[in-house]
């Protein structure tokens, strides 16, 4: 994997627990992992602040992705 990778992450998830997020770190270079802490989540949704989130998720992408923002939803 050579891409820029962002992983959400709940304390309080009791399905996937924080091994998983070790095997992770372990894996990939610092500069290219981006942990982003969900403080009032379990293991589905982000709760009350999924939107926030979602954005979140989505300027990452736009940050990593080689499309320039104002070139984003042109199809020509």
């Amino acid at each position: 994997m050579t891409q820029p990778v962002l992983a959400y992450h709940s304390s309080a998830d009791h399905v996937v627990g924080p091994a998983s997020l070790k095997v992770l770190s372990a894996a990939l270079p610092e500069t290219q992992l981006e942990v982003r802490e969900l403080a009032d989540s379990y293991h589905s949704r982000p709760g009350q602040r999924r939107r926030e989130h979602l954005t979140g998720s989505l300027e990452f992408v736009r940050a990593h992705s080689r499309v320039r923002p104002e070139q984003a939803g042109n199809d020509g």
